[in-house]
């Protein structure tokens, strides 16, 4: 009988070793950004055509956005649908230790910035965070 190679290992690990581990994280964060989008607009009863029009974008562009299976958003699109939803986008870029497995430690903070007030908005904070344990996804944001 043969050992199995995958056994005790973490499945970033054996996303690694078939070379796809960032190709994974970033579908992964993509899910989880369309995801929030969209419920950040049904909360705010927004249609794709109303927040094509607020974001001064085409719904083509707001569709790939929503698309959690297109991983090719500009920071721009982000921060306008941000803005339109009387959020603030928040990228972050930390060091990382390898040996560490991803999604410990981790999170992700939307907050209102002065520039969503003007849209409206009300002061507010939403943080999601790895260790979420409720029924939607958190994100990963430090790798």
């Amino acid at each position: 009988m043969t050992k199995n190679p995958y056994i005790g290992s973490s499945l970033d690990s054996l996303l690694e070793e078939e070379g796809v581990l960032e190709q994974v994280d970033a579908m992964a964060r993509k899910r989880v950004i369309a995801w929030h989008l969209s419920q950040a607009m049904a909360k705010k009863n927004l249609t794709k055509t109303q927040m094509a029009q607020v974001m001064k974008t085409s719904r083509a562009c707001l569709n790939r956005l929503l698309d959690p299976d297109n991983p090719s958003v500009t920071l721009l699109t982000m921060e306008r649908a941000a803005a339109a939803l009387g959020m603030e986008l928040r990228v972050e870029l930390v060091e990382y230790d390898p040996e560490e497995p991803l999604g410990e430690n981790l999170e992700l903070s939307t907050t209102s910035s002065r520039s969503s007030r003007a849209w409206g908005a009300r002061e507010s904070e939403v943080s999601y965070s790895a260790d979420n344990s409720g029924d939607e996804p958190s994100l990963i944001a430090d790798r």
